[in-house]
């Protein structure tokens, strides 16, 4: 998430962004926040105006509800930046109506700073925010300040003393997990498969149940077509933590692949098989493979009748539309 600091805001005040309209209501938040002191405030009743509170305002707090308007909080702190990072100074608060194991899941794999449960009074509030003020002051652990040296030279592309700083900060928390996944992900945007999954791996080693790093490398396997491993990597995430859209639609392309595989091993055993080559077609156009779905479609045309035929012309039309493929 961007980098505030809270001597640069407004005058001089932390500042608070609260987004929500069930939990985080306006008026009682209004309250709450009174009671605080000195605190400049900000209201949003949706992501979208959460967004451009934060573009045109100091932000140093965010506290919002899992369930926007217009989206959720996994997409407000993906908008934002990302789970927070070594040498940021956002606080993110998560406020939920009740206890729960998946959506505290998601908290923590969204690296949030802390949760409010509903009912929650002024006191909780203030204590939540001490915490900020805490830990704003606290000094930062070694290997976060190295990973925040090496994503300051990946903006500068100094690219191998980010690689350096990376490995440093490994080794200065060599038990913790979290540089190595900090490492993995910037591997992984090089793209350097090899070094993201050895990070990713150590990683595991460390701590079987990092879900970050059991959804990146299940990820990455899928991508190359390792789908075994890849689905047993994200499964097992999504077990820990089931609330990930993004993981759940990586569950969608990995199921889809699968289903392509086998539309074409019964097309090999049976060339006569018509319905899985139409199937086939059909599946290639929703990946959009779209030469891939008019070549299987229009190849088996001249064959079909009827509804199959209908379909696969709607289909391969759909594809050329998309595709941009001239007839």
């Amino acid at each position: 998430m961007s980098s505030h600091d809270p001597a640069n805001a407004g005058q001089g005040r932390t500042s608070i962004l609260n987004v929500g309209t069930r939990i985080l209501l306006k008026d009682v938040m209004d309250q709450y926040f009174r009671t605080l002191g000195e605190f400049a405030t900000h209201y949003a009743s949706n992501m979208s105006t959460a967004l451009r509170a934060f573009q045109e305002n100091q932000i140093h707090i965010v506290i919002a509800e899992v369930d926007l308007v217009d989206g959720s909080v996994f997409r407000l702190v993906k908008e934002l930046g990302g789970p927070s990072d070594a040498d940021d100074e956002l606080y993110f608060i998560v406020a939920l109506e009740q206890k729960s194991p998946a959506l505290e899941a998601l908290a923590q794999e969204l690296e949030v700073d802390a949760v409010l449960y509903k009912p929650f009074a002024a006191a909780d509030l203030k204590a939540a925010v001490d915490k900020y003020l805490a830990w704003k002051a606290m000094p930062k652990d070694p290997w976060r300040l190295l990973v925040a040296e090496a994503r300051f030279a990946v903006r500068e592309r100094r690219y191998r003393d980010a690689e350096m700083n990376f490995q440093e900060a490994a080794g200065a928390a060599p038990t913790n997990p979290a540089p190595l996944v900090k490492a993995a992900q910037y591997y992984a945007g090089k793209p350097d498969p090899a070094m993201t999954e050895q990070m990713l791996k150590r990683a595991l080693a460390l701590n079987p149940n990092h879900v970050t790093a059991l959804s990146m490398l299940g990820t990455l396997y899928v991508s190359q077509h390792n789908l075994d491993h890849g689905e047993a990597l994200l499964t097992k995430a999504q077990q820990l933590s089931p609330l990930n859209p993004d993981r759940s639609l990586e569950l969608v392309r990995l199921y889809l692949e699968r289903s392509i595989d086998a539309c074409k091993s019964a097309a090999r055993i049976d060339a006569s098989n018509t319905a899985s080559k139409l199937l086939l077609g059909k599946l290639l156009a929703i990946q959009k493979d779209y030469v891939g779905a008019v070549r299987e479609l229009e190849r088996i045309l001249p064959g079909l009748r009827d509804v199959p035929r209908n379909e696969a012309q709607t289909f391969a039309a759909l594809a050329r539309k998309l595709g941009g493929i001239a007839k």
